[in-house]
């Protein structure tokens, strides 16, 4: 969802997913 993306929650989920991906 478009709405989601726009609330930007750095969140320990958010952050580990972003983190993996990055690895």
């Amino acid at each position: 969802d478009p709405s989601e993306e726009e609330e930007e929650e750095e969140t320990p989920f958010f952050l580990a997913a972003k983190r993996g991906k990055d690895k």
